[in-house]
């Protein structure tokens, strides 16, 4: 059978000076786009659905309306576009202002930088030039910068980012009273009011193993003071290894156990129940720790309760643990999908080193996921968290305000580390000499 030879598809290049021309036009239709709501007077850009049937939104968010924009139609301008797209989504992401002013600043300096090329100018001494002024500029803004203390500033800051009063104030008061690490969750509720959540000490994803050891039915949670805590993601499927490990700490005067695992059997779980009988004598609560569990959290545990982490990674199995190897807390709660620790009975040196070196981590971390990692960290051993419950009219409206909350959050949260600087490009021509 003869086979057919299909056609090779060649790629076509571009060759300045349409390079630089098509990168200019695709850069000016993304700014043209944003340049309405630019000001402190601004206006607004209408954004058309693909579906013809739904209404078309009205903004005023320059990052927001990028965002919306896919793509151009002629594929070189595409590129032009999207670079601006880019930075303005980082820009709006990480400061939540400044999305229009970005963008201009790009299209000024891409388009005096062609000019000054194309006049017989020196790429590479122009870069070094950018790079000199930008110093100078961002010594400028430093110096210009404003902190942001208090419940009553940070409640105006979170009101220049949203209309909506009511979720101005709630963030303003959870990070007054949580911190600047402290653990902030946002989270959809079932009604149309929103309200907040307090919680102390540091929290875990997880679920308990067997109902029959909730102690309240109705809340779904049990509570257990003074306790050791086996700190493990450990696949327990032994019965006879589990129940000689108990007789083990049991004789050693441990009368309150907490064991943490990422699977226990159902005979190993019978082995509990049988243990558990009689609470004023020995008691455990056995906590399933969720897949997403990561290494780094049983390892921060490790250090506040200050007991060993067993992973089962490295081999590790429930024999190898020893009494001196568990961990120590004041009081454990667990509850239907998270469980927490307060007065953790890990060395106060060592916790406060572990904290220090992690701030000193997050000073030189430079990639944005390692940075919030970081913060979650250092924001569970501090101890204090808040869960925003968001509520709404309807599904799609509370899931709209619960992605402006975790906005403005993250905004609120760069604004008391770093300061503020006034809008409106304001800033900017503060810096002119």
């Amino acid at each position: 059978m003869r086979r057919s030879v299909l056609p090779k598809r060649t790629r076509r290049v571009v060759y300045q000076p349409n390079v630089y021309k098509t990168l200019q036009k695709g850069i000016d239709q993304m700014v043209a786009a944003v340049r309405p709501t630019f000001g402190p007077l601004h206006g607004t850009v209408m954004i058309e659905h693909i579906d013809k049937h739904r209404l078309p939104d009205i903004l005023d968010d320059g990052g927001v309306i990028a965002r919306r924009i896919i793509a151009l139609p002629d594929r070189d301008e595409d590129v032009g576009a999207m670079m601006v797209r880019h930075l303005m989504w980082r820009v709006h992401e990480r400061y939540g202002d400044a999305t229009v002013t970005s963008a201009l600043i790009y299209q000024s300096v891409f388009n005096q930088g062609v000019r000054h090329i194309i006049n017989g100018g020196n790429a590479m001494l122009l870069r070094r030039a950018l790079d000199k002024g930008a110093h100078l500029v961002m010594d400028a803004l430093v110096q210009n910068t404003l902190p942001i203390t208090g419940q009553v500033q940070l409640r105006q800051l979170a009101r220049t980012l949203t209309a909506d009063e009511e979720m101005a104030a709630n963030l303003s008061e959870i990070l007054t009273r949580v911190g600047r690490y402290g653990q902030v969750e946002i989270k959809a509720g079932r009604g149309r009011e929103s309200f907040i959540e307090y919680k102390n000490g540091m929290t875990f994803k997880s679920e308990f193993f067997l109902r029959s050891m909730v102690q309240d039915k109705f809340k779904v949670r049990s509570e257990m003071e003074d306790a050791s805590i086996l700190v493990s993601n450990l696949l327990v499927d032994n019965p006879y290894e589990l129940a000689q490990w108990i007789e083990k700490i049991v004789s050693a005067g441990i009368k309150k156990l907490i064991l943490l695992a990422r699977e226990l059997t159902p005979p190993c779980l019978s082995i509990l129940e049988a243990a558990r009988r009689n609470p004023e004598t020995f008691d455990v609560i056995a906590i399933k720790l969720w897949e997403t569990t990561e290494r780094w959290e049983l390892q921060d545990l490790a250090i506040l309760t200050g007991g060993w982490m067993f992973a089962r990674e490295a081999g590790y199995r429930l024999g190898s643990v020893e009494v001196k190897h568990l961990g120590r807390a004041g009081k454990v709660w667990i509850e239907r999908s998270q469980f927490g620790i307060l007065d953790g009975g890990g060395n106060p040196e060592i916790l406060q080193r572990h904290i220090q070196q992690m701030l000193t981590a997050l000073e030189n971390a430079r990639e944005e996921r390692f940075k919030e990692r970081l913060k979650l960290r250092i924001a569970g051993l501090a101890g204090a968290s808040a869960i925003y419950w968001i509520g709404g009219c309807t599904q799609t409206e509370i899931d709209e305000r619960v992605k402006q909350a975790e906005r403005i959050t993250r905004i609120l949260r760069n604004a008391v580390a770093d300061g503020v600087l006034p809008g409106g490009a304001t800033a900017l021509l503060d810096c002119l000499p």
